[in-house]
This record gives C-alpha cells, structure tokens and sequence, in this order.
C-alpha cells in the first residue's frame, strides 16, 4: 500500500515539475515565431451587383512574434524579456469586405468593440483601443497597461491566441516601404478596414506626418488622391514605429494621437451592403476597377540589433542575429537585462492566455491518492 501511494505522489511531483505549454485555441496550431507560418490571399468576386473581396489567412503574423510581458507564463517572458515561445495561434480565418466600399450616410462606432476591426495585409487581426470587455482603452503614459507585453513589431497575442495589432505594425511598415514604396512619400497601403476601405501608415501626401489634427473622428481622411490610389476614402495608423529591437516596443505611439487605428468605420461592412441595411454613396473614382492583393508573407528579415525599451532597459535576443530571426532559438525566460525589474500587472496581462489548468491535474491526482487510500485495506 506504502508503495502504491509513493508511486502516485511521485507522479503528481512529475506534473508540477512539467511548465504548461503555450496555450492553443480553436484546435489551430503555434505560429511559428519567427513567421514562416504566415499565408495571405485575396479573391475578387461579385455577388449580384455588390463586388466582394475575399481574403484568407493563417493570421499568423510574417515576423517577431516571442511573448512578451507577459509575468507568471512560463511560456512568455516578463515585461522587457523574452520568453521562449509564441502565443499566437493559426486562426485559418476567412473573410469577406466590400470589393467597392460604400460611404455610409452614418458612421459606425468600434472603439469597444473586442476583436478584430479590420485586417492587415499580412494577415494579421488590427484591434481597436480596447483591451477589454469594460472598454478600457489602451494607455500609453500608464506602465502597467497593456502595451507593455508588445513586441518590437508592435503585436502580441490574446487568450484565443489571436496575434494583433494596436499600434502602427512597425515590421510590416518597414517591409511595405522597402517593397512596395509610394512616389512621394506617402506611406504604403497595410490593411483593409472591414468596410472595404484601404488602412495606410502614419505619413500622408508628400510623406507629412499625419496628427489626429489631420485626421476625423473614425481616424482617416475623405480626400481623392490619383496618385496614390482610387479610393475616396482612407484609413491611417498614426504614431511612431518602433526601433525593431527593443521589448515592449519602443518608441510607440503618444497619448494625443490616440486612437492609433480605426475608432469607427465610415463605410458599410459586407454583411449590411448585402443585407441592405447600410446604404450611401460610391466610395470609389469612377475609373477604379477592384483588383486583389498580394499581401506580405515574405518573412521580414531588418530587425534591429539593439535598442532601449520605454525605461531605458536593453537586453540580448536569443531568436535575433544579424536582423534577422532565427526560428528554434533556445530562448531563455531569464533572458538578460538591465535597469529595473518588471513585476505583474493587470493591464500589461488583460488579454493573456487564461490560467494554467496545472493547479486542477495535481487536485485530481491528489484525489485519486486519496480513492486508492480509502479503498485499499491495511
């Protein structure tokens, strides 16, 4: 009997001993973290006279995407670390927006809206302000919200395992001006806003910095601009993009330019053009013809080597060498760093995965200590 009960305990000591692995959500699996698991595809097709594009993705993201501040997962590191693997998950997400976008006679607020609001063109989800269901936005002066757990590519991942964006995509921005720059300095197109209007960066014609001054209330502008593209309508992500290194990243965005992204949708979404519901006019020139994108699922290979977070902290990537990252790295959840300690917070960790199930195996086990205790004579 004395033998029996050693054996159990000491298999309830195995379980604890083992860290939970990251978490995997609707049956997909782990991202690669460096970004080769990326996939992004657009269809033009036409349902009676509506025009609809359709885009399919992983929404893994085509870059950096180790978890970061993250305390108290083992699969994550602590604000300014690394941890030694990704949260993100393969969402193998389709979905259908405007092929020719309609302005809508009313605008359509998302700001609280929890999810995603629009997508980008490397198949990444793009959040609003909030990060949770009470609508508390994002705080760039508070060090204890959320994007503390952002990485150097501005994204992170929440519980499902949906890797996002709420600041300006620095890797995918960087990568869209290197491919794919505009004639005068106006920051390439990275996204589509769910009401089939095209998302840009932060510079506007001429390569100005676009300011909350420039913009209206849903974060974009209505202005036509031939030389740019065909639509009467554009979204911008304003704020600064980060070094590409440093953890959370760093710089980011300040607290005038908020919202950073969409905070309403000026067009009809797909579902209310089809339903009839949302009706406006053209949002488009006369002579545009939709046409597919290729998106950005070339993995991105300029990442920095070194930089300094929001306190002045540095540390040595275990997945980045020579600007680029190395997938299978043996990154280290002690990861090396300088300056001040990062202790938990409920801001920085709001859309973390939920709590390990660990706790439940040892009780069960425990449990069954006790049955065979109970039921063996002595």
């Amino acid at each position: 009997m004395t033998m029996r009960v050693c054996l159990v305990l000491a298999a309830a000591v195995s379980v604890v001993a083992q860290p939970p692995a990251a978490p995997v959500a609707n049956g997909g699996a782990a991202c690669d973290a460096c970004g080769s698991s990326a996939t992004y595809s657009e269809s033009i097709t036409t349902d009676g006279v509506l025009s609809k594009r359709t885009i399919a993705t992983s929404g893994c993201p085509n870059h950096y995407s180790i978890c970061t501040g993250k305390p108290g997962k083992d699969y994550c590191g602590n604000i300014g670390q690394e941890g030694p693997e990704t949260e993100a998950t393969d969402q193998s997400t389709t979905l259908e927006i405007p092929g020719s976008p309609v302005m809508a006679a009313t605008t359509t607020d998302v700001e609280c809206s929890m999810g995603s609001i629009a997508i980008a063109l490397n198949g990444v989800s793009i959040f609003g302000g909030a990060v949770d269901q009470s609508c508390n936005l994002v705080d760039v002066d508070d060090s204890t919200s959320e994007w503390t757990a952002f990485d150097m590519c501005s994204g992170h991942a929440q519980a499902a395992g949906v890797y996002h964006y709420h600041f300006p995509p620095s890797c995918l921005l960087a990568q869209a001006v290197a491919t794919n720059p505009t004639s005068d300095g106006h920051s390439p197109q990275i996204g589509w806003a769910y009401d089939g209007f095209p998302i840009y960066g932060p510079n506007g014609v001429g390569g100005t910095k676009m300011t909350r001054a420039n913009l209206d209330e849903c974060n974009g502008v209505e202005s036509e601009i031939p030389a740019l593209d065909k639509f009467k309508y554009r979204y911008y992500f304003i704020g600064e993009v980060t070094d590409l290194y440093a953890l959370p990243g760093n710089p980011k965005p300040v607290a005038s330019e908020y919202p950073f992204t969409i905070k309403c949708y000026k067009g009809c979404t797909w579902a209310k053009l089809k339903d009839g519901s949302c009706t406006g006019t053209s949002g488009v020139a006369s002579d545009y013809t939709a046409s597919a994108n290729s998106g950005y699922t070339t993995q991105f290979a300029a990442y920095g080597t070194s930089g300094n977070n929001f306190a002045g902290n540095t540390y040595t990537s275990e997945f980045l060498s020579g600007g680029q990252c190395i997938s299978g790295s043996s990154a280290s959840s002690t990861s090396s760093t300088s300056g001040t300690s990062s202790t938990s917070s409920t801001g920085a960790t709001s859309d973390a995965a939920p709590a390990s199930s660990l706790g439940f195996a040892v009780v069960h086990i425990l449990i069954g200590v006790f049955a065979m205790i109970t039921m063996q004579p002595f």
